[in-house]
């Protein structure tokens, strides 16, 4: 009997993400799949995820394969297996997601029931979520660790009938329930929530410190908690630009008070922070895995002139450097469904209009009705969304109203009239007030004095 794609869909959540999959993606890529999208398509964008960075993205090779053995079949690998797939791994010729299909697809004996079991454990938990309550309650970090959980309880003498779905799901609609309080709670307490007085009224100050990982980058501003640091060699008043930006970003207005609470907490709680070089290599001191937590700023690239002089061709990075770090770690986080940088959500299916098509890999030419055509082939779709986000957020703002000549090969709708015109998708969730993004464009001067 020819495997469904729904049954495509859960085990591939199952070897590489160890959970059943949620209803959202579940019924996401069985409708890609349905309209012909490719499967090796569906395990890039697997292996390029949010997700698969957080599991993944610290692991040498050999954890890695380590990982995916105990989450699919709940044991070490054996010495043969570990040094094929590692091996697979150091040559290019596997990755991740394909290495757990190998292995959940070519289990046999009693690791061949133990699949057997999670899948259709995880095919009736989906089953059971069949009100929209439930289905809402499969969201966020602490129901993904819960049901990571649930799978790896499920060996090969696993009754799938004696599963307790009812209970499991009843948990996770009163930690949703919760979580849902909490967040209107810190939303409504959030206007308490001021930056410190030292660094109000010294302007954002350049300290010492001891943080983990940083301790070699000797210079840092602390803004509202997040941490911008700075490599020897780079002009103190590019840190101080850099950190006014960021401040202007998390606090349009100026008060004193972040806009978006929810967005900074997200920030601070994926360890984001800016990390300024003046010679390549010089963040390679970063330390304790903090490096894949920074976003890079040049020095020279830091222009605090251009807001004075708006050279169009001697742009100021940090707009673009920072923001990406504030909707990556910030917005994307906050609101996975909606900023969340992966296939399906409201922004990914604008840019997907934007770019003429749901393309995954860059295409050799993009369609002719394309405004957005991102050509480097180091950025994933993630990175794409990230980009989308800062050629329309920035526009909006102004920041490429003189541009155009500059940036069309890429972008062309360099301002707020032709991103409202020609991508109200784009344009209406950059401007709906509940998600509270800046109104005016950064310039360096944060003005909040205490």
């Amino acid at each position: 009997m020819a495997i469904t794609n729904a049954d495509k869909v859960q085990k591939s959540y199952i070897a590489y993400y160890g959970r059943p999959a949620d209803p959202g993606g579940l019924t996401h890529w069985v409708g890609q799949l349905d309209k012909g999208v490719t499967f090796d398509v569906m395990l890039r964008a697997f292996g390029t995820s949010v997700e698969a960075t957080t599991l993944f993205g610290n692991k040498t090779n050999e954890d890695t394969v380590k990982t995916l053995y105990q989450q699919i079949l709940g044991r070490t690998p054996d010495s043969g297996g570990l040094a094929f797939y590692v091996g697979k791994l150091e040559d290019g010729s596997m990755t991740g997601i394909t290495i757990a299909q190998n292995v959940f697809d070519g289990a046999t004996g009693s690791d061949a029931t133990m699949v057997s079991n999670k899948l259709a454990v995880a095919k009736a938990f989906n089953t059971s979520l069949d009100t929209e309550e439930k289905k809402a309650a499969y969201t966020g970090a602490d129901a993904v660790f819960h049901l990571r959980k649930m799978l790896e309880s499920v060996d090969s003498s696993t009754d799938p009938a004696s599963i307790d779905f009812d209970t499991t799901i009843q948990n996770l609609v009163n930690d949703n329930k919760k979580s849902y309080t909490a967040i209107k709670e810190a939303v409504s307490s959030s206007e308490t929530v001021v930056i410190s007085e030292a660094a109000a009224s010294s302007h954002l100050a350049v300290t010492t410190h001891s943080d983990s990982g940083y301790e070699l980058l000797t210079r840092k501003i602390d803004v509202f908690g997040i941490g911008i640091y700075a490599a020897d060699g780079v002009a103190e008043s590019k840190l101080i630009h850099a950190a006014h930006v960021l401040a202007e970003y998390l606090d349009n207005d100026e008060d004193g008070v972040v806009d978006n609470q929810l967005v900074v907490d997200a920030i601070i709680g994926s360890k984001a922070t800016v990390g300024l070089w003046k010679n390549e290599g010089d963040l390679d001191v970063i330390t304790e895995g903090q490096r894949r937590y920074t976003m890079d700023l040049g020095d020279t690239e830091t222009r605090p002139e251009w807001h004075v002089n708006n050279q169009p061709t001697a742009f100021d990075a940090s707009l673009e450097e920072i923001l990406h770090s504030i909707t990556q770690n910030g917005y994307a986080l906050a609101y996975p469904e909606v900023f969340g940088e992966k296939i399906g959500t409201s922004v990914a299916d604008g840019m997907d209009v934007a770019r003429g098509g749901q393309f995954i890999d860059i295409p050799e030419q993009y369609p002719e009705s394309a405004w957005y055509s991102y050509q480097d082939s180091s950025c994933d779709y993630m990175c794409m969304i990230t980009e989308y986000m800062y050629w329309g957020l920035s526009s909006i703002l102004g920041a490429q109203d003189s541009r155009l000549d500059v940036i069309g090969q890429e972008w062309k709708l360099n301002t707020a009239e032709l991103v409202e015109t020609n991508d109200p998708t784009l344009y209406n969730l950059l401007t709906d007030d509940q998600y509270k993004f800046p109104t005016h464009l950064p310039d360096g001067s944060y003005a909040y004095a205490g």
